[in-house]
């Protein structure tokens, strides 16, 4: 794995870390959504705080009509959310879901 450690420290003298590691073989091509991430990061405000609600992961039955997709559609993400639900269980794209098998979803 290549790693990237970026370290930022606040006014108030807080350190923040953020850790990225990365097969050596996609480094390359991920180095830009990297390092945009990096220049993301800012401190949120107290309403902004206050106003997240944490994720949660569950754990489901496959039903009979269920697919990869309808099941990836439940999770509160805007983009890509067959590969986070791929990802999340350990699916290669080809293997299929059974029903009555168990799969990790993310709820709020």
């Amino acid at each position: 794995m290549d790693v990237r450690l970026v370290v930022i420290r606040d006014a108030q003298r807080r350190i923040f870390r953020l850790l990225f590691a990365t097969p050596p073989a996609v480094t390359a091509s991920q180095a830009e959504g990297l390092q945009r991430t990096t220049y993301s990061f800012r401190l949120l405000s107290a309403g902004e705080a206050a106003a997240i609600r944490p994720l949660r992961l569950r754990i489901v039955t496959v039903g009979a009509g269920d697919t990869r997709q309808t099941l990836a559609d439940r999770l509160p993400f805007e983009k890509l959310r067959l590969e986070w639900f791929e990802t999340l269980n350990g699916l290669a794209p080809d293997q299929p879901l059974a029903p009555g098998g168990k799969v990790k979803i993310i709820a709020e």
